[in-house]
């Protein structure tokens, strides 16, 4: 069998969605000329006996035990064993649609691209959004397009960063490998990457892929390190949009609006999830972080121009490092949208 597709899937505790999602995977329109890699990450459930269960059954199966390691080792692992023409990833939770790769693997093939994605389906518990992209669809997009309007487009938004709604091909990437122990932006710096390499990628008007919302009853503990990721994640992009041929100046303006964003995520994040001491704990460890502050100042009046005013107000508690600021603005806001929300039911 010529293999076009090999489809990546690290398995850690996976229990009741692991079937269903190899099910999905096996019911691609392309099963014929894919191979699916398991690596079980070193699971304590049933997951690693399903893994093997479902090896025994289908030829194109392959199964990888080891220790647990994390997701980035357990990837890298599928792709120094892929064999195929392009290589895809799928989270054990997950599934996808019969169509994905078929659509993914002819589009590249027809365009000449190295990366091909598609759009994605994400539950949440009130609502079901579906993330598409603002690109010209089913053309090569070369690289002047990637340093452009795909680099433009990541800098201010996520939702781009998956791994798991694209193809990529072998090729190009086979000497790449994710950051093993990064416990965030991994899949954002292994893509990133990955558009260093290419030639050019193509953008297909499907959705494909379907994200599982998994609830958890655990209790959210309080983390210190919200500042440090972001600020940790500007210089991370700082460096691998340069390799695009993006200047730093360039890069600071353009991503101007989304750190400010990030920052108030996380002040957003701490006030709403945690209380008391916790919370005031939280919130002091992000306003206190010198990187943050440091690039607050420097961003500033780019900021002033594309914030709203609620914002401005949150990051200007932020510059004076006043947590009662910052809770007020966002009790404030929380009114506000609550208000609008009854005004709009009684229309």
């Amino acid at each position: 069998m010529s293999v076009k597709v090999s489809v990546i899937i690290p398995v850690y505790n996976a229990g009741e969605y692991l079937a269903p999602c190899l099910d999905s995977v096996l019911a691609q329109t392309v099963s014929d000329c894919m191979e699916i890699i398991l690596v079980d990450d070193g699971s304590t459930d049933s997951s690693g006996r399903v893994c093997d269960e479902y090896a025994a059954r289908y030829d194109n199966i392959r199964v990888f035990h080891g220790e647990n390691s994390g997701v980035s080792k357990a990837r890298n692992k599928g792709i120094e064993n892929a064999s195929g023409e392009f290589l895809g990833f799928v989270d054990a939770d997950d599934l996808i649609e019969p169509q994905m790769y078929e659509k993914l693997y002819n589009t590249a093939t027809k365009t000449g691209a190295d990366i091909a994605f598609c759009g994605i389906r994400h539950p949440y518990p009130d609502k079901e959004v579906v993330i598409e992209y603002p690109f010209e669809t089913e053309v090569l997009l070369g690289k002047e397009k990637i340093r452009t309007d795909i680099a433009d487009f990541l800098i201010n938004d996520a939702s781009l960063n998956s791994l798991c709604n694209k193809l990529f091909k072998r090729e190009k990437i086979k000497d790449l490998r994710l950051t093993v122990g990064r416990k965030y932006g991994e899949d954002r710096e292994f893509f990133i990457k990955a558009l260093i390499e290419s030639d050019g990628v193509c953008s297909v008007p499907f959705t494909g892929y379907y994200y599982r919302y998994v609830e958890t009853s655990a209790v959210q503990k309080p983390r210190f390190d919200y500042g440090i990721r972001i600020s940790q994640q500007y210089e991370s992009d700082l460096e691998l949009f340069s390799k695009l041929g993006i200047d730093s100046e360039s890069f600071r303006d353009k991503s101007a609006s989304f750190f400010a964003s990030s920052v108030i995520g996380a002040l957003s994040f701490a006030d709403a999830k945690f209380t008391g001491k916790n919370r005031k704990a939280v919130m002091k460890s992000i306003i206190d972080d010198e990187a943050l502050q440091n690039m607050l100042t420097a961003m500033w009046d780019k900021i002033l121009e594309r914030q709203s005013s609620f914002g401005i107000m949150i990051l200007t508690g932020m510059r004076k490092r006043s947590i009662a600021s910052i809770r007020g603005t966002l009790k404030a806001m929380r009114i506000k949208v609550a208000l609008i929300n009854i005004l709009r039911g009684t229309k």
